[in-house]
């Protein structure tokens, strides 16, 4: 009983731990309809519509009158996770194999829509404000309760919400600055299952193994499970966002934007599911301290002609901030650190734009999007490694006050190995799972933008 006390602990420890993985390694680009068909090249220089705001507060200027935009995105996700092994890993006495499914597919059911809403007002023709609800960081994962590898994640989801009310400021013809406040609510919920204790046997042979100074069989975690435990958490930060736009000539803009970190604090319960009523599955409170990363982008858009628009942009994200993850319980003691030496990561985009004339217009893109997550790191429940995005969009605008966005991306991702490990605290073994990850992604987009 002892060991299966300590075997517990540790999972509840590893649970926790895991909490603010789920706030890197997953910012989303899907903010609106109108940036998606150039793969979100040159988003902070075009400034077609009041989305802006999510992108290069500046650019509002561009509004002339009021505006309301309504964008929504859907991700069309297959992970399939095949485990090559999995279980639990006993100094001396090798692997304990865990049984149940060895492919499953990481997507959670459903189809997950990202909403984004923006309005604009100008004031004068020099001040434009603004208003913006929407998500930078999102992300989802679900696994079979009987998948091979549910003592390491079975779901993981994270659902922040921007809200973000922006001003934009024309200095003179040529330049122009924009500022904005962000107050976002962050929720998670991860799970995973307990291990189970009972006879351990041969990794090769199948037979019990024997302690020849007892000549008992050897208790230990087998590879199966007990219930399992999932965790909550929440937190509302603040931080800003400023950017600045200048409009070399009718035909030529850059822009700059950079959005802050953010400091959270999720705060939460582990609780114990389906598993027995003894102290070893006591629910714990804890919190566990995460930073959402600094974001910054450059981007250009040049008309060398009437017809035609090229974009190019390149945006940086923080995620270095992101190198360790403490957990600490309610009464002030430091419960785990756990080293996650995350990077820095890169985003390179180009995109184009073809007008036909006062009601329609194409647009189509390519982007590379780094992963910041070094191979040794990643884990099931975030199973991404770098993307190239293919993207092709239409505007269609059938009276003067209605503006019609649709988009579409194919998202390529190589297959990807995945060695992840769990720590047990207090204990010589881990659980580990040798996967092959393969996905096929699709983003639909639709969006209205209506002018007062």
């Amino acid at each position: 009983m002892k060991l299966m006390s300590k075997t517990c602990i540790g999972i509840v420890l590893g649970t926790v731990s895991t909490t603010p993985l789920l706030a890197g390694g997953f910012q989303i680009f899907e903010r609106n309809t109108s940036d998606l068909g150039r793969a979100y090249a040159g988003g902070a220089a075009i400034a077609e519509d009041a989305s802006t705001i999510a992108t290069n507060p500046a650019g509002l200027v561009r509004m002339r009158s009021p505006e309301f935009n309504l964008s929504l995105s859907t991700v069309l996700a297959e992970f399939q996770v095949e485990t090559k092994s999995a279980g639990v890993n006993i100094p001396g006495l090798g692997l304990q194999k865990s049984q149940g499914l060895t492919t499953d597919d990481a997507a959670p059911d459903g189809i997950p829509t990202i909403p984004a809403v923006y309005a604009s007002f100008p004031i004068n023709n020099r001040v434009v404000v603004g208003l913006g609800a929407f998500s930078n960081f999102s992300t989802a994962s679900d696994y079979e309760y009987d998948f091979s590898a549910n003592l390491l994640a079975l779901e993981s989801e994270i659902t922040t919400i921007n809200i973000n009310p922006s001003l934009g400021y024309r200095i003179n013809r040529e330049w122009s600055v924009g500022f904005g406040v962000n107050a976002v609510l962050a929720e998670a919920t991860l799970s995973s299952a307990n291990p189970a204790v009972g006879p351990l046997t041969d990794e090769d042979t199948g037979a019990f193994l024997i302690n020849p100074a007892t000549g008992q069989v050897i208790q230990g975690p087998t590879g199966g499970f007990v219930g399992f435990s999932e965790i909550k958490g929440n937190d509302f930060a603040y931080g800003w966002n400023a950017g600045v736009m200048y409009q070399a000539s009718r035909n030529f803009r850059v822009g700059l934007s950079y959005r802050s970190e953010v400091d959270l604090e999720l705060d939460g319960t582990i609780k114990f599911i389906d598993t027995p009523n003894v102290d070893a599955f006591t629910d714990l409170n804890g919190r566990a301290p995460l930073t959402l990363p600094e974001i910054a982008q450059a981007s250009v858009y040049w008309k060398p002609t009437d017809s035609l628009g090229l974009a190019a942009d390149v945006s940086f994200t923080g995620w270095r901030s992101f190198q360790k993850l403490e957990v600490i319980a309610d009464d002030g003691r430091l419960i785990s650190e756990v080293p996650e030496e995350w990077t820095d990561s890169y985003r390179y985009a180009i995109g184009m734009d073809y007008t036909f004339d006062r009601s329609w217009k194409a647009k189509a893109g390519l982007s590379y999007d780094e992963s910041p997550i070094p191979d040794e790191r990643r884990t099931l429940r975030i199973p991404t490694n770098d993307l190239t995005w293919a993207s092709l969009g239409v505007t269609y605008r059938p009276i003067r006050e209605l503006i019609i966005d649709f988009g579409y991306a194919r998202i390529f991702m190589e297959d990807t190995e995945i060695n992840d490990e769990r720590i047990f605290v207090g204990q010589s073994f881990v659980g580990e799972a040798n996967t092959v990850v393969s996905a096929n992604i699709d983003v639909l987009s639709l969006q209205a933008t209506y002018r007062i």
